[in-house]
């Protein structure tokens, strides 16, 4: 089997799914359709996901609502809760299409939903999400991808502290746009086939090769990543960190090329102790120039 390549040195987006969102991590009650993306009830609920807000699974970063609610669910006959479909607005240009969810009740073989994507000029693409393939249970020990095809898919285990299981994962699954050029204007998630999974979403990310600087000519380009510099180094100094790292990832954007941003950024990670963070941004790093 061939996996798809994703393109080095991306550029990540977080789409905002707040209008979309009506689950919780927290469970009160199993099976009264209200509550955690599963409605298993208290003892069979994800702990929080990341650290802080924004956190990496694999090489792509997402943002997941600290407060509920913070998930949708797509319908099963396994749950109560869930959607036949959820569309999420686009109006934008991407290389990659990076989702990260997880799934209950996975079967081997069944098609638990499929993501649909619309471009604008009426053309659209499907990508089949399958148990056993790009797919597997939030509780399974040994998830292997080896048979994927048109995805990738990368995963994050969360240890609990109380309850039934204690582990479970969380699915980054990303997908290469073949028409890059062509503006995509909607993305859907569709529930499977009878007896599918339950599947919650908790957040969406898309990879670009090009920023919104790309455009701007290389004067103009440096004179923005240093007011962007000395902008996050007043936030670090006045203690804001996560406003510091926003604005030192804009200056990669504006400037990719300098390596000293990346150790700045994985400093403020590793200062929160947040390690899969700034393991990530060393990361980024290296594919921004391996030679160092």
């Amino acid at each position: 089997f061939s996996r798809p390549f994703i393109p080095k040195n991306l550029f990540y987006d977080q789409v905002d799914l707040s209008p979309y969102l009506d689950r919780t991590l927290a469970d009160e009650k199993g099976s009264d359709g209200k509550g955690s993306w599963n409605d298993q009830g208290p003892e069979q609920c994800l702990p929080q996901i990341f650290a802080g807000e924004r956190g990496w699974v694999g090489s792509v970063p997402y943002d997941v609502k600290m407060a509920d609610p913070c998930a949708f669910t797509l319908k099963s006959e396994f749950c109560k809760a869930g959607k036949d479909n959820v569309t999420v607005e686009i109006g934008r240009k991407f290389d990659t299409l990076n989702w990260l969810s997880t799934g209950a009740w996975v079967g081997k073989g069944k098609r638990d939903y499929t993501v649909r994507v619309n471009y604008a000029d009426g053309s659209t693409r499907q990508i089949e999400v399958s148990g056993g393939v790009n797919l597997f249970d939030w509780v399974s020990e040994m998830p292997d991808f080896s048979g994927e095809t048109d995805t990738v898919t990368a995963l994050r285990t969360l240890t609990a502290k109380s309850g039934l299981f204690a582990k479970m994962n969380v699915y980054s699954t990303s997908w290469v746009n073949p028409d890059p050029a062509k503006v995509v204007k909607t993305v859907e998630f569709l529930r499977g086939e009878k007896n599918c999974a339950v599947v919650g979403v908790f957040g969406l990310t898309l990879g670009a090769r090009e920023t919104a600087y790309s455009a701007m000519s290389q004067e103009e380009r440096g004179k923005l990543h240093e007011r962007f510099v000395a902008e996050a180094m007043a936030a670090k100094e006045a203690g804001e960190r996560a406003k510091a790292i926003a604005l030192y990832e804009k200056a990669i954007r504006a400037k990719p090329v300098d390596l000293g941003i990346y150790r700045s950024i994985a400093a403020l990670y590793e200062e929160a102790e947040d390690w899969e963070c700034a393991l990530a941004t060393y990361r980024r790093s290296l594919e921004a120039d391996y030679n160092q």
